[in-house]
């Protein structure tokens, strides 16, 4: 009398394990055409997709998200559908590069301010959103990266910032928007590299000229907050000897 119940149990193992499989591999093949109609910009099927409850923050082998994907394509349309699903905004490919990083490098403005809106970070380490976009020459979105927020001093991996790469390209009005921004011409590589010894390397004497400026009113500001801390430290450290007044000992 067991056996059958045996058989039967079986049977419906295999079954149960049967249908598992057609449905991982349904699924596996759900995903799959989710990351190819976003790379095809197939909004209709990938926004289909998304609504049966697919994960937005998908990524195809070499680690990019849908977002990454639409932001390497300049899709802004595909990219807007994506937001309102609230994937992760800090989703990183396998270079550790996020959508803001490659939107700004590849000089898609509308797709940064999309990405900015929604609130993705800036100053993310590696090569920084401002960094790509100095180095890559989009004078706009280095502005729109400023205006948002973004840390004007931030150094890539190599120590330069956008201040330097500015200076090495001989981008001028950039220089002068990151010289307005507060960026700090005294910060310097590992190595010694300086916005200023660019400037001369470059021969560029209008860029020179600013930096000779700007280092100028740095330098002299920085030593008036040192003194002022210093008097600062000393006026705490006499108070601190003399003790408590009478006042506040009451």
């Amino acid at each position: 009398m067991t056996r059958p119940k045996r058989k039967s149990l079986g049977i419906a193992l295999v079954t149960a394990l049967e249908i598992f499989l057609t449905s991982q591999l349904a699924i596996a093949g759900s995903y799959d055409e989710l990351i190819q109609a976003s790379k095809m910009g197939d909004i209709p099927t990938m926004h289909a997709l998304l609504k049966r409850g697919l994960d937005p923050n998908s990524t195809d082998k070499a680690g990019n998200s849908l977002l990454t994907i639409a932001a390497t394509e300049g899709n802004e349309a595909l990219l807007k559908v994506l937001l309102a699903y609230k994937p992760k905004l800090n989703g990183r490919n396998q270079h550790g590069e996020t959508a803001l990083q490659l939107a700004a490098y590849k000089g898609y403005e509308g797709i940064v301010w999309e990405l900015l809106a929604a609130g993705a970070p800036m100053d993310t380490p590696g090569w920084p959103a401002l960094i790509y976009a100095t180095f890559a020459g989009h004078e706009k979105i280095v502005e729109m990266l400023l205006n948002a927020g973004a840390d004007k001093n931030i150094q890539a991996e190599n120590g330069m910032t956008a201040l330097m790469f500015a200076t090495q390209n001989g981008m001028t009005n950039t220089v002068r928007l990151l010289i307005a921004a507060g960026a700090n011409p005294d910060i310097s590589t590992l190595q010694g590299v300086t916005a200023y010894g660019l400037s001369l390397k470059a021969k560029d004497p209008e860029i020179t000229r600013m930096l000779d400026e700007a280092l100028g009113k740095y330098q002299t500001r920085a030593r008036l907050e040192a003194e002022e801390r210093a008097v600062k430290d000393t006026q705490e450290d006499t108070q601190e000897r003399q003790g408590p007044s009478p006042q506040s000992a009451k």
